[in-house]
Order: structure tokens, then C-alpha cells, then sequence
């Protein structure tokens, strides 16, 4: 009796449920859907209802459907797909974090106080080693490093050790494993001002 009968019969509609049919065939169906669902990874329910068709199964694609999620399966390329996407939409929050963080710096603008007489993060600095041999680096963002054109990070070992030194200073900076000159595992600059 459907629950509407029963209704109106006088008994409530949640005292009459259909019994669900567990058909005798179904955990047969079921090992061939996992077998086939492990050989064939990439395929989803669709592609493996027309394999048993072929093997000779009498199966609709909702029965199919149905043993396919109360077994947990999923196919490989959506799973992989749905991955790659919460990459992508991951790269493009933090992108989007970086470019309303960023702020442009004109190293040609007058700087007041202190500013004008150190290095700061934009700006162009001349610094020589213990051998007087003299570089002239740009401290820039993370983003915009270029070993070519001489642009080093402000986070860079170099950088962190110019930031805020004023001409005439001398910064010593601690190497680990790298010695690029003579003078030991420290180099030992003498920064000497910023470019004009």
C-alpha cells in the first residue's frame, strides 16, 4: 500500500513504506562494476554500463548509477580535473592578494629624513667589497628579481644586509657554503649611497 492509500484509508502516510527490491543478482553486478571500475580508472558510469551491456548484463544506467555511489566511485579524470581547479583558483586568490597589496615605489621621488640618506626597498645602491671591487644592485620586490639587470630581492641575504645602512656603513654578510671572494665566509661590503 502506497503512503497516499494509506492516507486515505484513515492511517497516517509515514506508517506505509514501499520495501526496497534487493534484486539476487546485485553483488555479482557489483564485483563486475568494481572490477571493470578498476580496470578501466578513467571511465565513469555511463562508459561502464555500455561494457556490461556488452557483456551481457540487463542494467540501466540508474541502477548502475545508483551501486556506483553507494561504492564510493569516481572517475579519475573529474577527480583530477576538480584538483587542478582548486590550484588554479588557489594561484589566483593569492595573485589577487598580491596585486591589492602592492604598492608602486618611484625611486626618483625626493625622500624626507632618514629615507634620503639610506637604502630602502626601490632603491639603487652602490656597494664595494673588501677588495674595493664596487656593484651596483637595485633592491626590488620579490616578483621582479633579475639577476641580468642587477634587480636583487629585499628579502635576498644582500638585500636584508643594505636596508637601511646609510653611505659610509659597512655591512658584513654571512655566507653559507658560498664564498665569493677571497675575504673568508663573510663578505664584506662598504655600502657607499645610493644612485642618483
Amino acid at each position: 500500500m502506497s503512503g497516499g492509500h494509506a492516507a486515505w484509508c484513515g492511517n497516517g502516510r509515514g506508517t506505509q513504506r514501499y520495501l526496497p527490491l534487493r534484486r539476487t543478482d546485485e553483488d555479482q553486478l557489483t564485483q563486475a562494476i568494481l572490477a571493470l571500475a578498476a580496470k578501466y580508472g578513467r571511465y565513469g558510469y555511463r562508459r561502464i554500463t555500455v561494457l556490461l551491456r556488452d557483456a551481457g548484463w540487463q542494467v540501466g544506467k540508474d541502477r548502475l548509477q545508483r551501486i556506483w555511489r553507494r561504492e564510493g566511485l569516481k572517475n579519475a579524470d573529474y577527480q583530477y580535473g576538480k584538483r587542478r581547479l582548486r590550484q588554479i583558483d588557489g594561484r589566483i586568490r593569492f595573485l589577487t592578494k598580491r596585486i591589492e597589496a602592492a604598492e608602486v615605489v618611484d625611486p626618483e621621488a625626493p625622500r624626507a629624513g632618514q629615507a634620503a640618506t639610506r637604502a630602502f626597498f626601490g632603491a639603487t645602491v652602490r656597494s664595494a667589497n673588501a677588495a674595493g671591487v664596487e656593484r651596483v644592485v637595485s633592491i626590488v620586490g620579490t616578483d621582479e628579481i633579475d639577476l641580468n639587470r642587477n634587480h636583487i630581492s629585499w628579502v635576498s641575504p644582500l638585500g636584508r644586509a643594505l636596508m637601511k645602512s646609510a653611505a659610509g656603513d659597512s655591512v658584513v654578510l654571512q655566507l653559507l657554503g658560498r664564498i665569493p671572494d677571497r675575504a673568508g665566509s663573510a663578505l664584506r661590503a662598504h655600502f657607499c649611497g645610493t644612485v642618483p
